[in-house]
């Protein structure tokens, strides 16, 4: 999986929150464009998206790290919001206009959205796993690399499907294909590595067959699809609330045995921002 992000927003994605309180400044972002209603998501420019990035990284920065937290590094460039902003604000754009490599897909409302939903706007809640698969997904197709194999490039978005950027000559270099190994977990284009034997395979669909008795997993790049025990077809997998027989089945990676029905996960996927602030202060 190719990710846009890793761009301009290298490690920043390891924490994050939902809408929360404690005291901490509002976000700021505009309401039309931070709604939680689906029907009231009005579409976006790719600077209207780059916009929205900047102003929520140096906001959560801001808001939940003091300077001596030194949060990734942001708090050594910038003294506040404002220079924050002033500093961020045309990284993404600036990624396609300087970079004859990439070509941008029409995904970037989807992109900014999914990213909301998975990781919030606050200090105090956690990154959601109920929409984990869609922000991959999203920021998976934001951008498509024109480099073949031999082209020289700077990072694997650059590259072609089914290829990455090898760090050791910056040139872009073929995947494991099927059936061969994937000792570090990646593979061609449309295909999944295998975590059981670390082989690469054909990554299913929703729809595809599958053998819920056998324990054969839905293999996906997003991590997105569980089989149905009823039909024996891949399914996405199921919402806090839904029944389940395994933690497998669920988007939150949590099946409450108890009931029997998907919950939302207790820890969430990362630390909160406010926990990781407090985890990197030298004088707590």
């Amino acid at each position: 999986m190719k990710s846009f992000t890793s761009l301009a927003i290298i490690g920043l994605f390891l924490i994050a929150c939902s809408d929360g309180g404690g005291g901490k400044a509002n976000n700021g972002f505009n309401n039309q464009n931070n709604s939680n209603n689906v029907n009231n998501r009005p579409a976006l420019t790719l600077e209207q998206y780059d916009a929205n990035m900047a102003q929520w990284r140096c906001r959560m920065f801001i808001d939940c790290c003091v300077d001596d937290q030194m949060l990734l590094g942001l708090h050594d460039e910038y003294n506040d919001y404002e220079s924050c902003m002033a500093g961020e604000t045309g990284a993404i754009v600036s990624d396609y206009e300087d970079n004859p490599n990439l070509v941008l897909q029409e995904v970037v409302t989807e992109a900014w959205y999914a990213h909301l939903d998975y990781y919030g706007t606050g200090c105090e809640a956690r990154p959601d796993a109920e929409h984990r698969a869609a922000l991959w997904s999203a920021e998976d197709r934001l951008s498509t690399g024109l480099v073949g194999v031999g082209g020289a490039c700077f990072n694997s978005l650059e590259c072609a499907d089914g290829l990455e950027c090898a760090w050791e000559n910056g040139t872009c270099v073929a995947l494991p294909l099927e059936d061969e190994p994937c000792p570090d977990g990646k593979c061609g284009a449309g295909l999944v590595c295998n975590i059981q034997n670390r082989t690469c395979v054909v990554a299913l669909r929703e729809g595809d067959p599958c053998n819920h008795d056998l324990g054969l997993p839905c293999l996906d790049p997003y991590d997105a699809l569980t089989c149905d025990a009823t039909t024996d077809r891949c399914v996405l997998k199921f919402t806090a609330g839904s029944p389940c027989q395994s933690h497998n089945e669920c988007r939150s990676g949590v099946c409450n045995n108890a009931q029997d029905v998907c919950q939302p996960s207790d820890t969430g996927d990362y630390l909160t921002y406010e926990e990781f602030c407090l985890d990197l202060d030298p004088y707590k």
